[in-house]
């Protein structure tokens, strides 16, 4: 049961929204809502994403898990909602009732903590490319890590823990009209001239899967929604894209 208070930062449960709020569908079924972040609640200097300093965010994504991100006709099966209203202002919101279980997650209450994070070893963010010897010792240094992580793996900007590939290439290739379900779209003339702005793409949320919140995405994997910073400094939420990897 959702029993924290209004407005408080959570995974699962139900939303805090506005009155005049209308639950997103996509393909005649419900989002699911996956998380609820109050803005005033973040510890700023823990992230490096010009977030609006009040507000919540929201964020909902496709109950039945049809879309993974990687075809441009997958937009509208993920939602970023913004509102700048306080706490007293918003109203715990219930999922509609043909929402499919498999979309309907427990409350936990999220408690933010510091962590420096790298990019993956194939990340665009690495100019010029790693050597073999390099990309060996960031395997090295991943392996480490990811033997001392204890429970799943959520996070607020910072860089993606991803379980396949880099995704800020495919973020602007999709969202530019390119399918990338297979080679087509990072085959395409238009690549080059796209590529070149791609790590204009930030991490804005990572949903990993989570036993207590009965979150289970795909196999194992986990969820990233994506914005450009572009969009981010104005505030633009309804801009951002939704990822879904596993292995």
């Amino acid at each position: 049961m959702d029993t924290l208070p209004i407005g408080a930062s959570r995974i699962g449960g139900v939303p805090d929204v506005p009155p005049d709020f209308s639950w997103p569908r996509y393909k005649g079924s419900p989002l699911s809502y996956i998380a609820q972040l109050q803005l005033e609640e973040v510890p700023f200097g823990m992230i490096d994403l010009p977030l609006p300093p009040r507000g919540s965010l929201l964020f909902f994504y496709d109950s039945e898990q049809r879309t993974w991100g990687f075809d441009p006709q997958d937009r509208g099966s993920a939602l970023v909602f913004f509102t700048e209203l306080p706490p007293d202002k918003l109203i715990r919101t219930k999922a509609p009732t043909d929402t499919p279980e498999m979309g309907l997650f427990d409350c936990c209450r999220i408690e933010f903590e510091p962590s420096m994070n790298l990019p993956d070893a194939w990340s665009i963010h690495y100019q010029p490319e790693l050597s073999d010897s390099e990309r060996d010792k960031l395997f090295e240094y991943f392996a480490a890590y990811h033997s001392k992580s204890i429970g799943p793996n959520h996070r607020i900007g910072g860089h993606a823990d991803c379980v396949q590939t880099p995704m800020e290439l495919e973020c602007q290739l999709v969202t530019h009209g390119l399918y990338c379900g297979n080679s087509t779209g990072y085959e395409e003339p238009r690549r080059a001239s796209l590529e070149e702005t791609a790590k204009d793409w930030k991490l804005l949320l990572q949903i990993d899967s989570d036993d207590a919140a009965s979150m289970m995405w795909g196999d194992v994997g986990t969820i990233y929604f994506w914005i450009l910073e572009g969009d981010l400094r104005d505030s633009k939420f309804e801009h951002a894209w939704l990822i879904l990897q596993c292995g």
